[in-house]
């Protein structure tokens, strides 16, 4: 038997539905083949796939588009404690005086510090994830739809047995 990635023994079927063992590494790179493959030869269909996962992955995990965001604005002076002295968030707050609630500048405020405005904040993320993944819906149908019936199911070639 081979050794799976980590020196793990793996066993896998293939089509016929025969055991055997596998070298875990090879399939991988092997199907990472077979996908840049299929990717070259319908590159619609390889982006409609990917803006759809991206968009699933957004409103599944809000966190994976706040989180670098909120990075840049703790970068920009909004802290948990408030409006960093010195900071462009100052500099901001400086020229509009008071600030008004529910604004943008009041929504990174409160998210800095744990208040509504995280749950803004994710839910206008999950609302882009899924526009995205709708739109890459709409590319993966439109790729099926406009495809010629005469053309394969398949990229991969048939195999000799």
């Amino acid at each position: 038997m081979s050794e799976a990635a980590g020196g793990e023994k793996a066993t896998c079927s293939n089509e016929n539905g025969e055991q055997g063992s596998t070298n875990f590494m090879g399939n991988a790179q092997a199907a990472a083949q077979r996908l840049g493959k299929a990717a070259r030869e319908n590159p619609l269909l390889a982006v409609a796939t990917v803006a759809t996962g991206t968009g699933l992955l957004v409103v599944a995990a809000p966190a994976v588009l706040t989180a670098p965001i909120m990075s840049f604005a703790g970068a920009a002076g909004f802290t948990p404690a408030g409006i960093a002295a010195s900071s462009a968030a100052s500099a901001i707050h400086a020229s509009i005086g008071n600030v008004v609630a529910g604004s943008v500048f009041a929504t990174f405020q409160s998210a800095a510090a744990g208040g509504y405005g995280v749950g803004v904040l994710a839910g206008a993320a999950q609302t882009a994830g899924g526009a995205v993944a709708g739109a890459g819906g709409v590319g993966v149908l439109t790729y099926f739809k406009g495809k010629d019936k005469s053309q394969p199911d398949s990229t991969d070639e048939k195999k000799d047995q």
